[in-house]
């Protein structure tokens, strides 16, 4: 029978809350950060031995920083009363117990940063060794006054996180060593607090951040409802680059555990040819907080290779500090497969083409060179009959010869590189109109190209090639009850130079925008004696350079071709 969806819940949520072993407070979920006020070792054997044993029987690395009065040796002591095999985790590492001098005090002085650090390398080594989180306790009757500042700070940080980390901590103070100020610093630093009174424990927590807590909690369900039923693959991802947290899409795709990718560096689902493009992510990840649809390849745990597209943003804290990413993964694996068989098909049909064309051209130029010696030698041995035929022959090899010059230009747009060049599009535009314009006299046309042209980085040849066709086409469906006029002009902006070819002739119905784009196309109710390969070429050419190419026309009353040139 499967299990449904608020059952399903209802299990993801039980492994969050864990059982604390202290009967006052009962069961706390990770993220849980405490605080005990003793004055005795008895009140530390009271609340710290059940939590640990709670700990151990529940698959959790245990973490006890000891100081005064209760030592090292004391601590081990007191655990093999209440854990009969406490000497069999201690030898598998499942816990740790450590004076305060080789934790808080390494080196001699107290380091924030590092202490912290280390509590974050230790969850990644529990979780890596497949334990469910990490459960600690630290003593602080060793702190001096000029401690004390550096100490809250870290108290701070750690509250403000710990929420984020499959962790659980207590923190001991004695009441001996705190005033006033020093008790409202620990109770504000700490989601509540255990003392021991008339020999009862009891649980000190602020109404306010009660409230407070309440709206976190409810934020943070809101959050994990998204993580999980979000179908794209997420992560989170602390700021070291341990995955902290897995969903359901991405464990279902890459085929493990979250216990087996909990407590991981990001890098283990890269394959190997995304590595150094997915550590210069991270860096820039970490410099500017977000990062938007990079392409990676990640590998699944049968081998199988997926390509997503990486997205991610960061989580901070209330002071600006970075907690986790949330990384999202978008697979486009399928399309990425489709466009590389499009590219594929593309390029086969390209070189066919190639071939059929440069083939084909050899009989064409003997078929027109055998018509103009026939004309040339034996033109007056010829009816007129014959001579119109031949003479058709010989205009039909030529449309021929230029249909094939345009389908070989057509095919090497995009297979051979360009080699680009900072040029001077004003004089490309002169240099085509003084070839274009040669038929033309004078006075049958105004042209309007304006000196502020720009300089741009293309390759000359393609250049000439789109305004060569764009002026050509002005030319040719002309309007020939007016007066003729062309116009070149640009705009700009930061991603784009657009430039634009105006003319006043026949125009455009706008049901062949489109079409006129395509391979061969010609409108039927024009004289155009073309190969209809011009925009075609244009187009291509144009989009091989991340551009694009449009038309604004109407019929009768002129068309204005535009088309794209990136900055960079």
């Amino acid at each position: 029978m499967k299990t449904n969806t608020k059952e399903k819940q209802i299990a993801q949520g039980a492994k969050r809350i864990r059982k604390t072993g202290i009967d006052i407070i009962g069961h706390a979920p990770w993220g849980t950060h405490f605080c005990q006020f003793y004055q005795t070792k008895e009140d530390l054997i009271d609340i710290l031995i059940p939590y640990f044993k709670a700990g151990l029987e529940n698959n959790e690395f245990c973490m006890w920083v000891t100081s005064e009065p209760l030592s090292e040796e004391e601590a081990k002591k007191e655990m093999r009363k209440a854990v009969p095999n406490f000497d069999q985790h201690l030898r598998s590492g499942q816990i740790e117990i450590v004076p305060h001098t080789e934790w808080y005090l390494k080196d001699g002085a107290f380091d924030l940063q590092r202490v912290l650090n280390t509590w974050i390398d230790k969850l990644g080594f529990a979780l890596t060794k497949g334990y469910d989180g990490i459960r600690v306790t630290g003593n602080t009757a060793w702190l001096e006054k000029r401690d004390w500042k550096n100490f809250t700070d870290y108290e701070e940080q750690i509250d403000s996180v710990i929420g984020k980390y499959r962790m659980m901590s207590i923190c001991s103070y004695s009441l001996d060593k705190c005033g006033a100020s020093e008790l409202i610093d620990v109770v504000k630093n700490h989601q509540f607090a255990l003392i021991r009174r008339e020999g009862e424990w009891e649980v000190i927590e602020s109404s306010e951040r009660k409230r407070a807590e309440e709206a976190l909690r409810e934020s943070d369900d809101r959050f994990r409802q998204f993580f999980e039923s979000e179908p794209e693959y997420c992560y989170m991802i602390s700021p070291d680059g341990i995955i902290l947290d897995v969903n359901n899409a991405a464990l279902k795709v890459l085929g493990y555990k979250k216990n087996e990718l909990v407590g991981k560096q990001l890098e283990t689902i890269y394959a190997p040819e995304s590595l150094p493009k997915m550590k210069q992510l991270f860096q820039k990840w970490k410099a500017t907080g977000e990062l938007k649809d990079e392409e990676m390849v990640i590998i699944t745990n049968k081998g199988d290779r997926l390509t997503v597209l990486l997205s991610a943003g960061v989580v901070k804290d209330k002071d600006g500090k970075t907690l986790y990413s949330v990384s999202v993964q978008k697979d486009i694996t399928e399309r990425k497969r489709s466009e590389e068989e499009i590219r594929k098909k593309n390029e086969e049909l390209e070189a066919f083409v190639y071939m059929v064309s440069h083939d084909l051209k050899n009989p064409v130029v003997s078929i027109q060179g055998f018509c103009s010696s026939i004309l040339k030698n034996q033109r007056d041995e010829l009816n007129e009959k014959t001579l119109f035929y031949l003479q058709r022959v010989q205009a039909n090899a030529s449309l021929m010869s230029s249909l094939l010059e345009d389908l070989l230009a057509l095919s090497r747009i995009g297979r051979i590189e360009d080699k680009k060049t900072e040029i001077s599009a004003q004089g490309v535009i002169k240099s085509v109109w003084a070839g274009v314009s040669t038929s033309l006299a004078t006075q049958d046309v105004e042209f309007v190209c304006p000196e502020n042209l720009p300089q741009v980085l293309y390759s000359e040849k393609r250049l000439y090639q789109i305004f060569s066709n764009l002026l050509s086409n002005a030319l040719k469906f002309r309007d020939e009850d007016r007066k003729t006029k062309v116009e070149i002009g640009h705009q700009e902006d930061k991603d784009n130079y657009t430039f634009f070819v105006r003319d006043n002739g026949i125009g455009i119905e706008q049901k062949y925008h489109n079409k006129i784009f395509e391979s061969f196309s010609q409108l039927k109710d024009t004289k155009s004696e073309g190969t209809g390969m011009g925009l075609a070429i244009v187009k291509k050419i144009v989009e091989a350079n991340q551009g694009k190419v449009w038309v604004e026309s109407q019929k009768g009353t002129g068309s204005t071709f535009y088309f794209t040139i990136p900055k960079k």
